[in-house]
Formats: structure tokens, sequence, C-alpha cells
């Protein structure tokens, strides 16, 4: 992904949010992030290492189908 691809998605996110954001705890499994019970296909906001295995702190979108890491 390029970095033009994860600034849109980043502002599409903050766009469209409606309350204030809400960082949750993730696990991350492969190319997923496990949060409160549901799993999220995920990007990196930030530059981090991220492997299975991985606690990450994440923000959901509006329609709760993408889950943004936004720290370790």
């Amino acid at each position: 992904m390029g970095v033009q691809t994860l600034a849109s998605s980043i502002r599409k996110i903050m766009a469209n949010r409606t309350s204030g954001t809400v960082t949750q705890r993730g696990f991350v499994s492969g190319s997923q992030v496990l949060v409160k019970g549901t799993w999220y296909s995920f990007v990196a906001a930030v530059d981090v290492d991220i492997s299975d295995g991985d606690v990450v702190w994440v923000v959901l979108n509006d329609t709760r189908t993408k889950a943004v890491v936004v720290g370790k």
C-alpha cells in the first residue's frame, strides 16, 4: 500500500466520524486484527513493525469494516 492510499484511508475515516474517536486494543493475526470478538482487516497509520500475536491500538471506521492501527 502506498503512502497516498494510506493517507486517503485515514482522511476518509476522520472525515466520516460523527463522534469522538475511540481507540481500542486489538490482537493481530495475519492480515486481520481481533477487536472485542470481531475480526477486521487493517492498515497501519504509523510506521511500526506489526506481526502475528502483537497487541495493538486501533481506531475503527464509522462503518466498522476496517481498523487503522495507531500504535503498539
